[in-house]
């Protein structure tokens, strides 16, 4: 759910969407393309990472519009984990390990040279996967 509570996202599996719902109305505002295994709220609430087995889609919560994916060669499921401070996440999976602003998604780096990653861990860190 955003933060102010006006929409609620649910990711259909079936269907390969996130389904967007406007809460006071309870009616589906769209249904945006998108093949995921679950979701992840940025901090802010600004976006929402649509984590995949092979890509993870940042959605704007203010347009509902999804951005360009970020690929994961050879993984089987992306995950997302939060500094304690939430300014940073790293997104990784498979052969990619890409540092993330966490509140925009916008991307600091990808690391080079990752042949597989299967955990990242840091002290108080909320995982997403």
């Amino acid at each position: 759910m955003r933060p102010d509570g006006k929409f609620v996202y649910a990711l259909n599996t079936q269907t390969n969407d996130v389904t967007v719902v406007d809460v006071p109305t309870a009616s589906v505002v769209s249904k945006e393309a998108a093949k995921g295994q679950s979701l992840a709220l940025l901090p802010g609430g600004a976006k929402i990472a649509v984590l995949g087995e092979h890509e993870m889609r940042l959605f704007d919560t203010q347009t509902q519009l999804p951005g360009e994916p970020l690929h994961f060669e050879g993984a089987m499921r992306v995950s997302l984990v939060f500094t304690k401070d939430g300014q940073t996440a790293v997104a990784y999976g498979g052969k990619a390990l890409y540092l993330l602003d966490a509140t925009t998604g916008a991307v600091r780096a990808q690391v080079p040279g990752v042949m597989g990653v299967d955990s990242v861990i840091f002290e108080g860190a909320e995982t997403h996967k």
